[in-house]
């Protein structure tokens, strides 16, 4: 395909067996498509469920390690429940909705960095709270469903890195969670991502 000379015509290919083998109908690969994402499901389950027997057995005590570093939920837990909420920077948002966000109910903040710190730590996240604007920076991993069909184990491929930031609407009397991520992050990843987290604020 590379050489200079000699190389294939647009009807040399068109005429190769290759080219002209059997393709799966639509069916068969919506069905190859959803047992990929079975899979992929199954993992992420059985992940979930062996970090909550090593928390249920002390080995965890709500920390995930990361590379070269140690995340402790209980530390931003004492450090929120430390603060005043009054101290906390009250950002109302006003005009059209952001690009990326998601809502909760209320404009209990102290619960909503709970969440989002409880979340992130249990997806493998190494966190930092800024001291004073309380803005969330998280740096998240994750991995493709392709790679997961070639072996059982978990393999990091890149991470999402990004920006969440709290306001209060005052007039649906919630808090929006605005997610500002940064130019290195695959944005195909960062929706996924973003989904995910949204599905768990609903429920």
């Amino acid at each position: 395909m590379l050489r200079n000379k000699n190389r294939y015509t647009m009807n040399d290919i068109k005429s190769h067996p290759w080219f002209n083998g059997e393709l799966p109908s639509k069916d068969e690969y919506v069905n190859d498509m959803l047992l990929r994402k079975k899979k992929v499901d199954e993992r992420r389950e059985r992940e979930r469920l062996e970090r909550l027997e090593a928390e249920g057995t002390g080995n965890s005590i709500g920390s995930y390690r990361g590379e070269d570093e140690e995340v402790m939920i209980d530390q931003f837990y004492k450090q929120l429940e430390n603060d005043n909420i009054d101290n906390f920077p009250r950002n109302f948002w006003e005009g059209d909705l952001p690009k990326n966000f998601f809502r909760f109910n209320g404009t209990n903040l102290k619960e909503v960095y709970k969440f989002l710190i409880s979340i992130l730590v249990n997806e493998g996240g190494k966190l930092e709270l800024d001291k004073e604007g309380y803005a969330l920076y998280a740096e998240v991993p994750y991995t493709s469903a392709e790679q997961e069909e070639e072996t059982t184990e978990q393999t990091e491929i890149g991470t999402i890195n990004f920006q969440a930031n709290l306001y209060i609407d005052e007039e649906s009397k919630s808090t929006l969670v605005v997610v500002l991520k940064d130019n290195f992050t695959d944005n195909h990843e960062f929706k996924k991502f973003l989904a995910y987290i949204t599905d768990k604020a609903k429920n």
